[in-house]
């Protein structure tokens, strides 16, 4: 419909927006949930200020595992499917096949809480990946292998 993107004047969009943002309920779960406090805050306001700057309406955060440590913010594409990191710790990019648990804000709780689904969607605020993909490191130059 032609008024559709009405509610998005700067923003240009190559196609029809997905879903509702869900950049303000991940700005609210970086300041009271994964990076509240004074000791977080320098990786908060990056994390901050790198949600502003991302020009998708979906982003997602990544947590270490089922115990909702924050790792790293990715942007999300639901069209494209495509999951790709922004800053922080963690894969540059995340497939389907990677994906362990997903995660909604609950802003009143300031929590989160699992989604029983493995299907990636713009209602996930944030996800874990497969523990043992936390444990790929180069080896240093020079390791010999017997």
């Amino acid at each position: 419909s032609p008024g559709r993107c009405e509610t998005f004047p700067l923003l240009h969009f190559t196609h029809e927006p997905s879903a509702k943002s869900n950049r303000l309920i991940l700005h609210n779960a970086l300041n009271h949930c994964c990076l509240a406090g004074k000791a977080n805050e320098s990786q908060r306001s990056i994390m901050i200020e790198e949600l502003e700057k991302c020009g998708l309406n979906q982003c997602v955060i990544l947590f270490r595992d089922h115990q909702c440590q924050f790792r790293a913010l990715y942007s999300y594409c639901p069209e494209m499917e495509e999951i790709h990191k922004l800053a922080g710790s963690g894969p540059r990019s995340i497939q389907k096949k990677m994906i362990e648990n997903l995660y909604k804000y609950n802003s009143d709780r300031k929590q989160f809480q699992p989604i029983p689904s493995k299907t990636m969607s713009a209602n996930v605020d944030a996800l874990t990946i497969q523990g043992h993909l936390w444990q790929l490191r180069k080896k240093p130059v020079g390791t010999l292998q017997k």
